[in-house]
Formats: C-alpha cells, structure tokens, sequence
C-alpha cells in the first residue's frame, strides 16, 4: 500500500470511530472520555513532534500527521459538547469522575506509545505513515468511551 492509502487509512479510523461514538453512543460520560481524549491526542500529536522531533519541522509527510491530529481534536470537541449539553444521554455527576479518568489514563498511553514510537512511522518514503500508531491510538480511544460508561454505571448501581 502507498503512503496516500495508508493516511487515507489513518483518516478513516480516526473519523470512523468519531462518527461512531458520535451516531450509536447513548453513554454521556463514554462520549465525554472519547471527546477528551480526542482533543488531548489530537494535541499530542501535533505538540510532541513538532517540539522533539526535528524531523517533523522539515518533512513534509508530517502534514498528514498534523491532519489527522486536527481531525482528532475536531471530533473531541464535538463528541465533548455532545456529552456536555445533550443529546439523548444527559451527563451525570458521576459519569464526569468515571470520563476524566478513563481519558487521562488513554491518553497517557497514547502519549507513551507516540514518545515510544517516534518519528520514524512517519518519515517520507518509511512506508508505513504511523497506521500502527493510530491504529493503537483508535483502540485507547474505544477502551476510554467503554471504560467510563462501565465505571458510571457501575458507580450508578451501587449508590442506587
């Protein structure tokens, strides 16, 4: 696959799964994690390269990183104010302790495994462009929209 298919691969999972928890979430405090972790790697991965790696600074195949990053953050905001003003699902004091933890504890690893990774996935003519890195980072992303709904909800049955 050319280093086009593998950004436009990169693209697609970062939106797909925004869309995702965008169109079936019922879970407030699951839409807040992914919203916050969203907009946390999305920083990630714009302020760790361009302040570390010199190479980000003067390879131009680092725009595409810089994209999905805004694609990132763009989707967090989004999936942040759905969870904070409405939607079907209504955020619930509880929730919000269950969804900061679950994005800090994400986006904590998502930081570890770019700052692990380095700059390397995505070099021009590396041949990769970082699919495994983002393909990670989709994953931390599902496991903190889960995490926090199942932490609320079970913080939720016990006080009942």
């Amino acid at each position: 696959m050319t280093e086009g298919g593998i950004f436009l691969a990169d693209v697609a999972l970062v939106a797909g799964a925004g869309l995702l928890a965008l169109a079936a979430g019922v879970s407030g405090s699951g839409r807040l994690a992914a919203g916050l972790y969203g907009i946390a790697t999305g920083a990630t991965f714009v302020v760790l390269p361009a302040l570390e790696w010199d190479v980000a600074r003067t390879d131009n195949a680092f725009l595409g990183l810089y994209f999905v990053a805004l694609l990132a953050v763009l989707l967090g905001v989004v999936l942040t104010g759905r969870a904070v003003f409405g939607g079907r699902a209504q955020l619930r004091g509880r929730g919000v302790a269950a969804a900061l933890g679950a994005a800090a504890m994400a986006s904590g690893l998502a930081l570890l495994l770019l700052a692990v990774r380095g700059p390397d996935a995505w070099r021009t003519g590396s041949g990769q462009f970082g699919l495994d890195v983002v393909a990670a980072c989709v994953a931390l992303g599902a496991a903190a929209y889960f995490g926090a709904d199942r932490l609320a909800r079970g913080r939720a049955r016990r006080v009942d």
